[in-house]
C-alpha cells in the first residue's frame, strides 16, 4: 500500500507541476497525506514531495536549492548520530557500515526483483545527460531524496540488520521502486530521442 499510494500521489503532482490541473493536484494531496497514516515512513516519503515542488516552481535554483537543502538534512542527521537518538523506530548511531554484500545480493542476485535493477541501472547510465532536463528534473529530485532517505537507513541505523537477514530489505525498496522506474523509463526515452538520427530531407523530384 505505501508504494502505491506513494507512486501515484508523486505522479499525481507531477502532472500538477505541469498541467496546473487542480484535480491532479486534489488527488495528489488526498494520498500524498495517507502515507503517513500507513506508518512512519510515511512522514519521510511525504516530506519528500517537497522536491519537486521546488524544482518546478522555481526552474532557475530549485535544483540548486534541492541540493543544498539534502546537505542540510545530512548533516542534521549526522549530527543526532552521534547521541544515539531514536526517529521514528530507527535507532541513529555515527557507525558508516552499509551492508553492501547484502544489498548487492538483494537487488542483483536473488529472484525478487528478476532485472527490475540492472535495467534501472542500466537506464540510468544511458540517460545520465538528461537527468536535469526539464521536463525529468523534478522526478529526479524525488527519486534522490528517496535513495538518500534510504541510504541513510540503511547505513547508519539498526536497519541494516534487516538487509544482512534479507527480511524487510525488500519491502523498504519496494516503496520507491516504482517511481524509479517510471524514472528510468523517462531518462532513457529522452535519451533515445537524443541519439536518434535526424530524419533525412525529403527530396522532390526536379
Amino acid at each position: 500500500p505505501m508504494a502505491a499510494y506513494f507512486t501515484l500521489a508523486a505522479l499525481s503532482l507531477l502532472r500538477a507541476l505541469d498541467t496546473r490541473d487542480l484535480g491532479d493536484a486534489a488527488v495528489a494531496l488526498v494520498l500524498a497525506l495517507a502515507c503517513p497514516t500507513l506508518k512512519q515512513p510515511g512522514l519521510v516519503w511525504l516530506a519528500t514531495l517537497a522536491a519537486p515542488v521546488a524544482v518546478a516552481l522555481l526552474p532557475r535554483i530549485g535544483v540548486k536549492l534541492v541540493l543544498a537543502g539534502f546537505g542540510v538534512v545530512v548533516c542534521a542527521l549526522l549530527v543526532l548520530a552521534q547521541t544515539s537518538a531514536t526517529v521514528m523506530g530507527y535507532h541513529l548511531h555515527l557507525d558508516f557500515a552499509p551492508p553492501w554484500n547484502g544489498l548487492f545480493e538483494s537487488l542483483f542476485m536473488l529472484g525478487t526483483w528478476n532485472i527490475l535493477w540492472y535495467g534501472i541501472f542500466a537506464a540510468a547510465i544511458v540517460g545520465a545527460r538528461e537527468w536535469l532536463a526539464p521536463r525529468i528534473a523534478p522526478l529526479t529530485m524525488l527519486v534522490g531524496a528517496g535513495v538518500l532517505f534510504l541510504f541513510f537507513v540503511f547505513a547508519f541505523t539498526n536497519a541494516r540488520a534487516w538487509v544482512e537477514s534479507q527480511t524487510t530489505v525488500n519491502r523498504a525498496l519496494l516503496h520507491l521502486a516504482p517511481l524509479l522506474f517510471v524514472w528510468a523509463m523517462l531518462v532513457f526515452r529522452a535519451a533515445a530521442q537524443r541519439l536518434a538520427p535526424a530524419p533525412a530531407a525529403a527530396t522532390t523530384a526536379a
